[in-house]
């Protein structure tokens, strides 16, 4: 586990990143994904100079605060 110290994204660019960079709509709709999915991010590859990072870790963390094990595929 990570010891840094983390600030949370404003809803706002993880909802922007989201819908650009991923088939979902919203935030909300990708962490709530039927059948077990979860995103594959590329985050050691920037798309667009977006390194989706921060994506990733939007996803990790929300999905831990409610208890799920799904996480982000980082590639």
């Amino acid at each position: 586990m990570s010891t840094t110290r983390r600030t949370a994204l404003p809803a706002k660019r993880i909802g922007a990143l989201t819908l650009r960079h991923t088939a979902f709509y919203s935030f909300r709709g990708l962490i709530n994904a039927d059948g077990g999915y979860r995103p594959s991010l590329r985050v050691n590859d920037p798309i667009d100079g977006v390194d989706l990072t921060e994506l990733a870790d939007a996803y990790d963390h929300a999905q831990a605060a409610r208890g799920d094990p799904r996480r982000a595929f980082r590639s």
